[in-house]
């Protein structure tokens, strides 16, 4: 039952119109047709018992196994609720659950029902999540439907509702949508939702009247993609049912459902996936698949590795190339989408590229180009110690890779997806990349936490190429801020990018690389010619040299760089001429290592690696 104070009313003008096609085929799969006398069927139902006003500050005592309050007469279920004392509450009736007899995700849900009249009456037909992996666990992190909500004080309308993290009764923020229905309490209504994975239909007797669509923004606003379960009660007053007050001269009233029925949708696409043959590693690889569909259309194939995307085809014939896979093991297979979200996806298929044992390897089985994003997700096939490290086993967001000990969850931030979380001290999530061009880089990384104090550092090949990075204290686990690392210096080709968690207690969704002022001239008025900034030998054993060509004479500063941006010496300061120079750059008391030459002059800034082996 809705936790609520207030709803949306749509008028009849706003209806969906009754002409809208389904492509759905909808196949029976659970009922309760009440058709045997006596107390509910126990295979079906179990009962939640208890007063203390359910959150709702409702006023009944739910009863367990009492046909005052819960039996089947005459092919109906009749849930009645009685004023009468009974565990310091001044009510009775009951509330049916189907909850581990009767558990679904997406579908076709309805009943038929006639809910009672009176003030401080309170019938629902409405849904739960079976399990609690969302949020806190609870309402209304998990979320809840409600099919169809009375209340007797307005005894002309009825109601369907969502409640979610970020939708819900507390905050009096629910999405829900209500219908005028002058026979509610005189004739049976049949009561429904269509749910898929893109949205939910409520309807009555085939109107739908109100739509809550997927925002593809995580859990906190979708919730639905969980096992949910029916309830079916009758409340007495509450916050809702108890606005206007109590008619205690109604007493007893009845909710009568004539059935509940359950279906799933049979008209699912249908999708072939032939395994492709291995390439060389650095070579493309092309993927295929065939989808097709009884009613309705393709809306795209998705071509996954692991839980990864690799791209999505709109249109057949449905192929896609991967080009630079990498050595590894991977597991591959096709999803397709119909419009409204349905989809099947093929059993995974191994392909293992390179011989041997299976290495380190980009989860999407090509490198993460740099300059790019990364999703935090995305990190390295190889398991614990060679894609990550994480100090415990599981996986606590339980949402993709649940078979890795990285937690990872969905985001609310924008563009969704997902994020990793319950970080800790001394983790670390490993990326191959492949830069594109050698140079300096910034790393902005997508960070939420609800307190100060945390940071983290970035290595490439196991050195660290960044100072310590904070992490802003952005107020909550799901309110995202960027943390900005500058100065990286990448060389050209394959790397392993390691983001280090120096503390805790902070989220990470994804990094964004790229790449600072372009070599050559920057700013101001600019000449003619540009500036040359060579270094030679490079890489070198021994001593190398600075050639340096200015277009005019000024002031210039030659300054040696560390790759974590420490300065190590300053090559020449002064005032030099135009024309060509060279500076000698003595290896002496260096450790072997990459490090940047950088040039700053009057108009022109330059920036050159230089890698030096050691004697």
């Amino acid at each position: 039952m809705a936790r609520t104070l207030s709803f949306l009313l749509l008028g009849l003008s706003l209806l969906f119109p009754a002409t809208t096609v389904h492509a759905q085929v909808w196949s029976l799969v659970w009922s309760d047709e009440f058709d045997v006398d006596g107390l509910p069927d126990p295979a079906r139902w179990s009962y939640d018992v208890g007063g203390g006003g359910w959150g709702n500050n409702e006023l009944q005592f739910y009863t367990e196994n009492d046909p005052d309050n819960a039996r089947v007469e005459n092919g109906l279920l009749v849930i009645e609720a009685h004023k009468e004392s009974f565990q310091g509450n001044a009510y009775t009736s009951a509330r049916l659950v189907s909850r581990e007899k009767g558990d679904w995700t997406y579908g076709r849900i309805e009943a038929r029902a006639r809910v009672p009249g009176g003030r401080g009456t309170w019938p629902a037909i409405w849904m739960l999540a079976t399990d609690g992996i969302y949020g806190n666990g609870d309402w209304p992190d998990t979320g809840e439907i409600d099919i169809m909500e009375h209340v007797g004080f307005d005894p002309d309308r009825v109601h369907g509702t969502i409640h979610n993290h970020k939708y819900n009764g507390q905050l009096g923020t629910q999405k829900g949508g209500s219908l005028f229905l002058p026979t509610a309490t005189t004739d049976f209504h049949v009561y429904a939702i269509e749910w898929s994975p893109e949205q939910i239909d409520f309807s009555v007797d085939g109107t739908i009247y109100f739509r809550y669509f997927n925002e593809h923004r995580g859990w906190q606003t979708w919730p639905f993609d969980r096992p949910f379960h029916l309830i079916l009660n009758l409340a007495i007053g509450g916050d809702w049912g108890g606005q206007q007050g109590i008619d205690d001269t109604i007493f007893p009233v009845r909710l009568e459902v004539d059935y509940v029925r359950v279906y799933e949708n049979t008209n699912l696409p249908q999708v072939a996936f032939t395994p492709p043959e291995p390439v060389a590693p650095g070579q493309r690889l092309t993927l295929a698949a065939e989808a097709s569909i009884a009613q309705g259309s393709i809306d795209h194939v998705a071509f996954l590795q692991g839980d990864g995307v690799l791209g999505t085809v709109s249109t057949p014939p449905y192929t896609l190339d991967v080009d630079n896979v990498q050595p590894g093991c991977y597991r591959v297979a096709a999803r397709a989408v119909d419009a409204q979200g349905w989809f099947t996806r093929t059993p995974a298929s191994d392909l293992q590229i390179g011989a041997g044992d299976c290495p380190q390897a980009p989860y999407l089985m090509a490198p993460h180009p740099v300059p790019g994003t990364i999703e935090a997700e995305y990190f390295d096939l190889g398991g614990p110690g060679v894609g990550y490290l994480d100090l415990d086993t599981q996986n606590q967001g339980q949402g993709i890779r649940t078979d890795e000990g990285v937690d990872i969850e969905s985001t609310a931030d924008d563009g969704g997806g997902y994020n990793i979380g319950w970080t800790a001290a001394r983790e670390w999530l490993a990326y191959t990349i492949d830069v594109q061009e050698t140079g300096l880089y910034t790393l902005q990384a997508r960070v939420a936490s609800p307190q100060s104090g945390n940071r983290f550092r970035i290595e490439v090949d196991g050195v660290p190429v960044s100072e310590d990075v904070e992490v802003p204290d952005t107020g909550d686990w799901q309110a995202w801020a960027t943390a900005t690392a500058e100065g990286i210096a990448l060389t050209e080709g394959l790397h392993t990018l390691k983001f280090r968690f120096l503390t805790g207690g902070f989220n990470l969704n994804h990094l964004t690389l790229t790449r600072e002022q372009p070599t050559g001239t920057e700013t101001g008025d600019q000449p003619g010619r540009p500036v040359r900034l060579e270094v030679y030998p490079n890489p070198s054993r021994q001593t190398s040299r600075v050639v340096l060509d200015l277009p005019e004479p000024g002031p210039v500063a030659l300054v040696l760089y560390d790759v974590a941006g420490r300065r190590v010496r300053t090559l020449l300061e002064g005032h030099l001429p135009a024309g060509q120079q060279e500076i000698p750059m003595p290896a002496t008391g260096l450790s072997p290592g990459l490090y940047l030459v950088r040039l700053n002059a009057a108009h022109h800034h330059e920036t050159r690696a230089w890698l030096y082996l050691g004697n």
